[in-house]
């Protein structure tokens, strides 16, 4: 597959994600950048985007930097760092590295930034190689979803 076809796959299969706004936007290998419009929906009490919001788009993020590869993978463990509070933001952008490409197991950083480069949060995390990448052609769509994931998000 290609890294278009990867994006395009995570960004039509990912309900979480596509519930949140989150939309992977480009790669190549061991790196991957994820963006999310910040809307009312995305703050928490103190008018500040939710810290959930900023975790998920760092696990997102993470996550397509080690399916860069080709590869499933799952979450193993995600540790970050608050910086600043985002306040008064359109629009937020998660970049992740490659930091180890190990046998079964991969380390991911990333950071989140605003499009002036402000410096957000930062994080690390640790995934496990499941196997190929299953395309909509093997069944993903359906998988424990009752139906398309395209139907899950209207």
């Amino acid at each position: 597959m290609t890294y278009q076809e990867i994006m395009d796959l995570r960004n039509r299969t990912n309900i979480f994600s596509i519930r949140q706004g989150i939309k992977v936007i480009d790669m190549h290998e061991g790196y991957a950048k994820a963006s999310v419009k910040i809307t009312k929906e995305s703050m928490n009490p103190t008018h500040s985007v939710h810290g959930g919001l900023l975790f998920t788009l760092c696990d997102v993020a993470s996550g397509s930097a080690a399916c860069s590869h080709g590869i499933q993978i799952t979450t193993v463990d995600g540790s970050i760092h608050y910086l600043r509070a985002a306040i008064d933001v359109d629009e937020l952008f998660a970049e992740s590295r490659e930091v180890k490409h190990g046998k079964r197991i991969m380390v991911v950083e990333t950071d989140v930034t605003d499009a002036e480069g402000t410096l957000y949060c930062t994080g690390i995390f640790t995934l496990m190689k499941l196997g190929p990448i299953v395309t909509d052609e093997d069944g993903v769509d359906d998988f424990k979803t009752g139906g398309s994931a395209s139907d899950q998000t209207k």
